[in-house]
């Protein structure tokens, strides 16, 4: 009787957790490009902003200085670092080098 009752309550489990699961709500494509097309027209009106605006120059120039100070820093610091260095060095052999794009097939030429 404990098994028959063990049995029943693992259905039960699984046949709610699977409805629980089935009901959640899907996105919706259709909202998914609204979302998309509503962040890039956000993404260019800031873009926009920030190019009209001085001050959100220089911040912009300011935070590329500080990117380009804490890289060299970095590399100042992780110099010495023998584990480091052999992972960048695997990294740079594995890294896919990038390829041109292919040339479009030259059409012959039609004599009239």
């Amino acid at each position: 009787m404990k098994k028959l009752m063990l049995v029943v309550l693992a259905v039960v489990l699984v046949a709610g957790w699977a409805g629980y699961v089935f009901s959640q709500e899907k996105p919706d494509a259709a909202k998914m490009q609204e979302y998309r097309e509503i962040k890039m027209k956000m993404m260019a009106i800031e873009r926009k902003a920030m190019a009209e605006d001085t001050e959100l120059k220089q911040i912009a120039q300011q935070m590329k200085e500080l990117e380009m100070k804490r890289k060299a820093r970095l590399e100042t610091v992780l110099a010495g670092n023998q584990e480091y260095q052999e992972l960048k060095k695997k990294e740079e052999e594995l890294r896919p080098t990038p390829t041109a794009p292919p040339k479009p097939a030259e059409k012959p030429e039609v004599k009239k």
